[in-house]
């Protein structure tokens, strides 16, 4: 059984951080997760970053590609439906003209 590897005080704190930022990151704040995914991209990568590190980044990542994945696909079923689904139309500043002359209000 190999020695268990001893970690730094650096790592200690690298662990900490992407951990809470990834934990900010699950209350509504997903671009959190891309910006700690940015910070310790190469901390990450490195042959010895422990494994909790790269499992944080690893969860990170995807959750911030699930989170922008979401959000344009809503961006492209507002955009697309904004016409058709009643109410919709009263989310948004438009101009009469553009639904049908009728004021929503």
């Amino acid at each position: 059984m190999p020695a268990a590897r001893r970690r730094s005080r650096a790592w200690d704190e690298d662990i900490k951080t992407i951990r809470r930022l990834f934990i900010a990151g699950c209350f509504f704040l997903p671009f959190l997760w891309g910006i700690s995914c940015l910070h310790f991209r190469k901390k990450a990568k490195r042959a010895d970053a422990p494994d909790e590190l790269k499992i944080w980044y690893r969860r990170g990542l995807i959750g911030f590609w699930v989170a922008a994945a979401a959000f344009v696909a809503w961006i492209v079923v507002f955009q697309l439906a904004w016409r058709t689904v009643p109410g919709l139309a009263s989310l948004l500043v438009v101009p009469a003209e553009d639904i049908g002359g009728v004021d929503p209000w």
